[in-house]
């Protein structure tokens, strides 16, 4: 959505559009070229100060040409999609009312050795007015910010 159907609706500002592609993914928050090739790893990030100040963070992976005739996955691409379905699923059902922010970080799905140099800064983090709180931190972040 442009910042002028962003605004026209009542909202505040769009803080974030990243369009990332193939090596750029990641490490987060480096922007690509315009190409996208098939079989590359895809990721839309976007996030918005919409109306009444509510934060709205929208972020998707693909990878290009799915549902082609051609296109195949790798071995590492659906290696990757396993993982991150198994994380995703195994951290959803720790977020349950009143559970606390350590019972969280101390019981996420582990990060594997050969991912953590490219981790983002938090586990999990919130939406709400303006922002991303609450961070849950990762465990080996937890003395300094937990």
């Amino acid at each position: 959505m442009p910042d002028s159907q962003v605004i026209a609706c009542d909202g505040e500002y769009v803080e974030t559009r990243l369009l990332n592609s193939g090596p750029k993914t990641n490490p987060w928050m480096q922007e690509s070229g315009s190409r996208r090739n098939i079989g590359e790893t895809v990721q839309l990030d976007t996030d918005v100060v919409g109306p009444f100040g509510y934060y709205v963070d929208f972020s998707r992976t693909f990878t290009a040409g799915y549902g082609l005739p051609s296109f195949q996955a790798t071995k590492k691409q659906k290696k990757h999609y396993n993982l991150a379905l198994e994380m995703v699923k195994h951290n959803m059902a720790l977020l349950k009312p009143g559970a606390s922010f350590d019972n969280v970080t101390f019981n996420a799905w582990p990060i594997p050795e050969e991912f953590q140099g490219h981790k983002y800064h938090v586990q999990t983090h919130g939406t709400g007015m303006t922002g991303e709180y609450p961070y849950i931190f990762h465990p080996s972040d937890w003395a300094s910010h937990g």
